[in-house]
């Protein structure tokens, strides 16, 4: 990576960081290019090389927390129990070590919809806890609707609790309520 590329990127990872810690106390919609290059410490001109708008930022942002997580889960390729302990405890630990990130994301729920969750994880989370012999089962959507609605849940108020169960514990909880609803 060249020198204009290095600064081109920290740059934008500048305007990143600056956009999260504004949706801290604001709302997205009240949020200017101007406050965004304040915090960044860059100029307009520099923002608008970089995005169109304050949506391809936020868009940016988004696409890179979800990066970062789905490579959190690299060192379990090849299994496909999403539900599993193992699992759990990598998407637990990622959460707690980005839950400043995560309360702000779930403090602008309209920014980062059910919907929008549902369709990242829809294809990959269906095929590895909905499948028979690798058949689809019937109805697998609205079952993976459910559950990821009540992880999310779970993880919503582990998050803004503080994280105070380990998330050992919050894997227990959440596999304890993902067998109930297998009864």
């Amino acid at each position: 990576m060249g020198k204009a590329e290095a600064k081109y990127l920290n740059t934008a990872r500048r305007m990143d960081a600056a956009l999260l810690r504004l949706l801290e106390t604001k709302e997205f919609d009240q949020i200017s290019v101007t406050e965004i290059c304040g915090e960044a410490g860059v100029n307009r001109s520099t923002f608008y090389a970089h995005y169109a708008n304050t949506a391809e930022l936020l868009g940016e942002v988004r696409q890179k927390a979800l990066e970062e997580f789905f490579s959190s889960f690299e060192h379990l390729a090849g299994s496909r129990d999403f539900l599993g302990r193992d699992y759990l405890l990598a998407y637990l630990g990622f959460l707690q070590e980005h839950s400043a990130v995560f309360r702000v994301i779930l403090s602008n729920a309209e920014l980062f919809s059910p919907e929008s969750i549902f369709l990242d994880f829809k294809d990959p989370f269906a095929q590895g806890v909905f499948s028979e012999e690798g058949a689809r089962v019937v109805y697998a959507d609205y079952k993976l609707r459910f559950v990821v609605s009540g992880i999310t849940s779970l993880v919503a108020a582990w998050l803004e609790g503080g994280c105070k169960e380990t998330k050992e514990r919050m894997a227990d909880i959440i596999i304890e309520c993902v067998g109930m609803t297998q009864r």
